[in-house]
C-alpha cells in the first residue's frame, strides 16, 4: 500500500491502517470458518496481549510461534535481503535494524507459545 521503503516519519501511521485492514479481513475469515495467520511480528508483550484479547473477542484462539536464532544471523540475513528488496517488502538498513531491534522484547515463559529454530 505505501512502498518497500515509506518515510520514517509515517511508518507508524501506515503500520496502523495496515493492521486495522488485516484484523478487519481477520474478523470476516474467522467468523466464516476459517483459520487465519497474522504475521505481524507481535514484537511486545503488549502487542501480544491486545492480540490475544482480540482473538478471542472474535471467538478463536491465539497461537504464537517465536523464530529464534542469533541476533548476528538475523541481523546479517535483514541486510543480505534489503540489496535485493522486492517490491512487497520492507527495506531495512544496519540503523533500521538495531532500532527495531531495541524495542524487540522476546516471548515470555508465562506466554503460551511455540519455538521454532530459525538458524536452519
Amino acid at each position: 500500500m505505501y512502498g518497500w521503503n515509506p518515510p520514517e516519519e509515517h511508518f507508524k501511521e501506515y503500520q496502523l491502517q495496515i493492521e486495522h485492514l488485516i484484523w478487519a479481513e481477520a474478523r470476516l475469515a474467522v467468523r466464516a470458518g476459517r483459520d487465519v495467520i497474522l504475521d505481524f511480528g507481535f514484537w511486545t508483550r503488549e502487542s501480544r496481549d491486545e492480540a490475544r484479547n482480540r482473538v478471542r473477542s472474535i471467538g478463536a484462539t491465539a497461537k504464537f510461534y517465536a523464530v529464534s536464532c542469533p541476533r548476528r544471523t538475523m541481523r546479517a540475513r535483514t541486510l543480505e535481503r534489503s540489496k535485493r528488496p522486492a517490491t512487497d517488502s520492507l527495506w531495512i538498513d544496519g540503523a533500521a535494524f538495531d532500532k527495531l531491534m531495541a524495542a524487540f522484547e522476546p516471548m515470555q515463559d508465562d506466554e503460551a507459545f511455540v519455538r521454532i529454530d530459525g538458524t536452519k
